[in-house]
């Protein structure tokens, strides 16, 4: 499950984007779209895999708080829990 509460990131330049409280049931999560069409840009995926770090808020994955997650913590996590494929890496044969 995700959960995301008051969550907000400051992207670099300053700038604050603000998440709607919400909720996603356990279970897989796939996304599938033509090329180009920003699958691998959402910035709520990024927070969800704790590859980057809220700014406001908390986000939580299978029962675990990423609000104060880093480093090698966040990287165990990570490698214990969430499946993240990343553009230009071969993590499945076609």
């Amino acid at each position: 499950m995700i959960a995301c509460r008051q969550l907000a990131y400051r992207n670099p330049g300053g700038v604050s984007i603000r998440f709607d409280d919400s909720d996603v049931p356990q279970g897989g999560l796939l996304l599938h779209s033509a090329s180009g069409s920003g699958k691998s840009t959402p910035l709520a995926l990024a927070l969800a895999a704790a590859l980057l770090m809220p700014a406001e808020g908390d986000i939580q994955v299978a029962g675990q708080s990423l609000k104060r997650l880093r480093g090698a913590a966040a990287d165990a996590w990570r490698a214990q829990t969430v499946g993240f494929c990343r553009n230009g890496c071969s993590c499945v044969r076609c």
